[in-house]
């Protein structure tokens, strides 16, 4: 059964200073299943975090219909958490107070928000550090945080809009066995857009490869790789075979004066 389902989802815009009509997403449709890590991959400008924001209901779709849990979206609501590219941490609240600051928005008393957000902060294994301030932590130690206090709220779904694409090449693998083990705990629905086809192979269950402006779906590649999934099998002949899949398809999106080079 589906958690997430995106029915010929579109989304157009009028551009402010020509007023003219951009047509950003066309036809999206998509199935997500409960418990499942979708990627997102596409060309710069395809519409991915345009279309994080429609799931999110942050902005409403001009056609189409997206449903989570059989119910429609229609505004923000509980069940989803959207985690940035950025921390976005606040910057005068301890690591707990920003982990339990979901859920005094949500009312919570302050005793059981502590004890939730301690939970979560102890499966990011930033346990030790509940007293510091973000500034005190190193940039993957904050991303680790805001993924506690996403998940603190205890949301159906997950929506990552490159949440460690700030991070150095080698603290973001480290970074992503993380994100693994954090998902593998939680069982969550996973939404996760990326530009990098090694990070989409090495976390999604599936990596769905959107077409350039306007955004639509060009593949569904499913990654029948093992889990928990390691530095190892990075280089094995599966890996890089899916990872050329991929690749292949988003060449054909490149215009071809690009595509050539």
């Amino acid at each position: 059964m589906a958690s997430l389902e995106l029915r010929q989802v579109a989304v157009e815009y009028t551009m402010k200073r020509t007023r003219q009509p951009l047509l950003a997403l066309r036809n999206i449709s998509l199935s997500v299943a409960h418990g499942q890590f979708v990627a997102l991959v596409g060309p710069s400008g395809c519409g991915k975090s345009t279309l994080l924001n429609v799931v999110a209901g942050l902005q409403p779709a001009s056609h189409g219909e997206v449903w989570l849990d059989g119910t429609p979206v229609v505004k923000p609501g509980r069940n989803r958490a959207l985690v940035f590219q950025s921390p976005s941490l606040l910057p005068w609240r301890t690591v707990l107070r920003n982990v339990t600051y979901g859920l005094e928005l949500q009312g919570a008393p302050p005793r059981e928000a502590a004890q939730r957000a301690r939970r979560y902060i102890d499966l990011v294994a930033l346990n030790g550090f509940e007293e510091s301030y973000p500034h005190e932590l190193s940039g993957g130690m904050q991303q680790r945080a805001n993924l506690a206090r996403a998940l603190a709220t205890d949301p159906e779904l997950l929506l990552l809009d490159e949440p460690l694409a700030a991070l150095d090449p080698q603290m973001r693998e480290v970074m992503q066995a993380e994100l693994q083990h954090i998902w593998l705990q939680t069982a969550k629905t996973a939404l996760f857009v990326t530009h990098l086809i090694s990070e989409a192979v090495f976390l999604g269950d599936t990596v769905v490869v959107l077409s350039a402006r306007p955004g639509t779906v060009r593949a569904v590649v499913p990654i029948d790789l093992p889990r928990p999934r390691t530095g190892q099998l990075r280089r094995s002949p599966r890996f890089r075979q899916l990872e050329d899949t991929i690749a292949d398809l988003l060449q054909t999106e490149l215009p071809t004066r690009l595509s050539s080079i």
